[in-house]
């Protein structure tokens, strides 16, 4: 499932998840995928 899909239905996306949308292969960037994660959560809250 799309990553703005499951933010639609409440459901959180897996680090594995934003690893693999942000194409990231390594650890290292967890903390800027959870500022992906805490942005997309923000654009999912104003979609209609």
């Amino acid at each position: 499932m799309p990553l703005l899909q499951k933010l639609r239905f409440g459901m959180l996306p897996t680090l594995d998840d934003l690893h693999l949308q942000c194409r990231i292969d390594t650890d290292e960037e967890d903390a800027l995928l959870l500022m992906y994660l805490a942005a997309a959560k923000e654009k999912s809250r104003k979609l209609p």
